[in-house]
């Protein structure tokens, strides 16, 4: 059994489906995205975004993979 995630700078880079040899992926997972943002609280409570400004990303983990072609699971190639 693999990992429940690996980081998006741990998948190999000369992975290709063993099906049908495509290089294309489905991947999904998660990211940490760091912001600034200027907001008020109206009257009822109610928070409401005038400007937001986005100051990078801080970390993206994959917790799965699939061959975009032919939709094989390729999550134990890569650890997971």
């Amino acid at each position: 059994m693999g990992r429940a995630y690996i980081y998006w700078n741990e998948l190999p880079r000369d992975l290709k489906c063993p099906k049908c040899g495509s290089r294309v992926f489905r991947v999904s997972g998660a990211y940490k995205e760091e912001y600034e943002s200027v907001i008020h609280i109206d009257s009822k409570g109610h928070i409401i975004e005038d400007e937001i400004d986005t100051l990078g990303e801080e970390w993206r983990v994959v917790d799965g993979i699939i061959c975009a072609k032919c939709e094989a699971d390729l999550s134990s190639l890569v650890g997971l």
